[in-house]
């Protein structure tokens, strides 16, 4: 997972922080409609699985106020994505994978909630790909018109971090409204943290922001989230600076974690940190590929556990795999 994809997925997985976001970023008729305190993380096996850039995305469910239901599918971009010209055939195949999964679900529904797909973006430059199905869709211009009316269209609601003009107000709305402290810093550090010599002083322009994440629920962890995105980001960070910066937003309680270890060491922990998960995480994500592919699909209960497992653990699944005879077995075996 990608550092800017785990700071969003830590921010916005909560519902305490997404509800805020989405009534800041959905157009208000909308929101007026939407009963968002109904707001709730839907499980993972809605998410497909077998599409590898969905890992990180997350749907959401929703309640309308007359008790209709609806979905939010949240998407994450950045600027280093080199499919982003097809980004619609990602929301579709993605929207095709769930209502796939929804149906499953409700054998009897002669009808389909509608999944309305959000696309935030947070590279340097302005969101440059189409945001609309009919976009990708090659057809001459003289047959375009005789087409349409049976291609499947969609428009993607675009949160562009970067964007200018119309869009920029957006941007604004949703950093200005959004709910939560954490979820304001976060916008912020997405657009402005990678490779900005000058955070430190955009951080300490935002102080009440910072320390207003601290005194929230979780606030020391969300506040060292924040900072080992940062870190892993920003390469221009100064150690004194940051190091002076943590101590005068965090205090005493934070003394011990800034005093005992410079951020330089704090840095190589988080790194080597992030190698151990990110080995972890790719060896779930492939036992779980086999998985599917020997014994069907993982309930959530099973994912969670592979998700979870050492990394010793998942070698010593994937090393069973071919020859288990069945998934009980198979997870019934100890490195």
């Amino acid at each position: 997972m990608l550092p800017h994809d785990a700071l969003v997925k830590v921010t916005l997985a909560p519902v305490e922080h997404a509800r805020g976001f989405f009534r800041s970023v959905l157009p208000p008729a909308l929101v007026a409609r939407l009963d968002l305190s109904t707001l709730t993380l839907l499980p993972t096996n809605y998410v497909g699985r077998w599409l590898g850039q969905l890992y990180t995305d997350l749907f959401y469910g929703v309640r309308f106020v007359d008790g209709g239901a609806a979905t939010l599918y949240l998407a994450f971009e950045h600027e280093s994505s080199e499919a982003r010209r097809l980004v619609p055939v990602r929301f579709l195949r993605a929207k095709a994978y769930f209502l796939e999964r929804w149906i499953a679900d409700h054998p009897e529904a002669d009808r389909v909630p509608p999944v309305i797909p959000v696309l935030l973006h947070h590279g340097r430059q302005p969101w440059p790909g189409p945001t609309r199905y009919r976009d990708v869709v090659e057809v001459a211009d003289a047959d375009r018109a005789l087409v349409e009316p049976y291609v499947t269209d969609f428009r993607i609601l675009l949160v562009d971090l970067a964007a200018t003009g119309r869009d920029e107000e957006l941007w604004q709305h949703a950093f200005e409204q959004s709910t939560t402290a954490l979820c304001r810093l976060t916008l912020l550090m997405l657009q402005h943290a990678p490779d900005n010599p000058g955070l430190v002083a955009l951080m300490r322009e935002h102080l009440g922001l910072w320390q207003q994440v601290l005194e929230a629920p979780s606030g020391m962890d969300a506040f060292l989230a924040v900072l080992r995105y940062i870190q892993t980001v920003n390469r221009h960070v100064d150690t004194d600076e940051m190091r002076g910066f943590v101590v005068e937003v965090a205090g005493a309680e934070a003394e011990e974690l800034v005093m005992g270890k410079t951020i330089g060491e704090l840095k190589q922990e988080w790194q080597d940190e992030g190698r151990e998960q990110g080995l972890a995480q790719g060896l779930a994500r492939s036992l779980l590929k086999l998985i599917t592919l020997r014994f069907g699909a993982p309930d959530a209960q099973t994912e969670a556990r592979v998700r979870a497992a050492s990394i010793e653990q998942l070698e010593a699944w994937t090393d069973a795999i071919l020859t288990a005879p069945d998934l009980a077995t198979l997870l019934g075996r100890q490195p």
